[in-house]
């Protein structure tokens, strides 16, 4: 149906469905440490889901430089209990985020092999990320 490149990171795109539409959002979230970068992303993120139809079902995918970890005590609602790693900072920032916008993290929802958990494996070839 359409696309709106929002700005460098985050691009929404829209496709007709049979009984919904599909907005999918395609995000890229910087590695920076910048507090102000980071709240930055998340007005815009917002601004973005903000002007999707209500009707629509909204998907968010991309590269969130974050770990949300296995453990979801405390984020029961927002993830499951198949993570990966520990979190971190940015971890917390994206279960905050999904909390407070009644989303969940689906790749943590589902049992897999440890092996096929995590995404991204780091060119010392001994960290792994999911």
């Amino acid at each position: 149906m359409g696309y709106k490149l929002v700005n460098a990171c985050i691009m929404l795109a829209r496709f007709a469905g049979t009984s919904h539409n599909l907005s999918r959002i395609q995000v890229y979230a910087s590695m920076t440490d910048s507090t102000k970068e980071l709240i930055s992303f998340y007005k815009d993120l917002d601004e973005c889901i903000q002007d999707i139809p209500r009707k629509d079902i909204l998907m968010l995918t991309g590269d969130w430089n974050a770990e949300v970890g296995s453990i979801n005590d405390g984020w029961k609602a927002t993830m499951g209990k198949y993570g990966h790693g520990k979190h971190n900072d940015r971890g917390e920032a994206i279960l905050e985020y999904a909390l407070d916008n009644d989303m969940v993290i689906c790749n943590t929802l589902f049992q897999q092999k440890e092996c096929r958990k995590w995404t991204q494996w780091s060119p010392n070839q001994h960290t792994t990320n999911m």
